[in-house]
């Protein structure tokens, strides 16, 4: 980098670490993916400026690896804010829960609401042993759907027999009036 362009950068990078506010080194890690493509972003913009406008061969070369540059620099900055976002609401929503002890890339809303729906057991609570499953067979679950087609028939079944029944009252209302 020549060293015309070294306080620009340092403004910059100052400017966008405060924006950005990263905490621990995953974080530190993507917000200095953000700067690099944010540089080399603005590096592009000042190459394409300085090309001549001829139809040249040459400067039409310039031009797509400029493109092609601008593009990975592009897919590098969206992809670097995502993971920096989800870091950082993770951070944000284990500060909230007070989650204290370190659960490392466990996503906490995910945890929370797995927790929700487990059973509370008391503390002095012991675990009842666990009984060695048989392996599901293919009979097992001819069974099973044999069980659930029948639950089904019976269940249209009385689902047209509510109809039918409620298309008679009705009907028999009408003709009493």
């Amino acid at each position: 980098m020549p060293h015309t362009e070294q306080s620009e950068y340092a403004q910059t990078r100052n400017a966008l670490m405060a924006e950005l506010a990263p905490s621990g080194i995953l974080e530190q890690t993507f917000a200095d993916e953000v700067m690099t493509a944010t540089w080399r972003l603005r590096r592009c913009g000042l190459l394409e400026a300085a090309l001549p406008i001829d139809d040249d061969e040459a400067v039409e070369r310039k031009q797509k690896s400029i493109d092609r540059a601008r593009a990975q620099a592009h897919r590098i900055l969206r992809q670097s804010m995502a993971e920096l976002r989800a870091l950082q609401t993770e951070r944000y929503i284990r500060r909230d829960l007070e989650i204290t002890e370190n659960i490392g890339l466990a996503d906490s809303a995910k945890v929370l609401r797995a927790s929700e729906f487990a059973p509370v057991e008391p503390e002095d609570a012991q675990p009842e042993p666990v009984a060695p499953r048989r392996p599901i067979t293919m009979r097992d679950l001819e069974n099973l759907m044999t069980l659930a087609d029948k639950k089904l028939c019976a269940d249209v079944r009385d689902g047209f027999r509510a109809a039918n029944a409620s298309e008679r009252s009705s009907s028999s209302a009408t003709i009493s009036s």
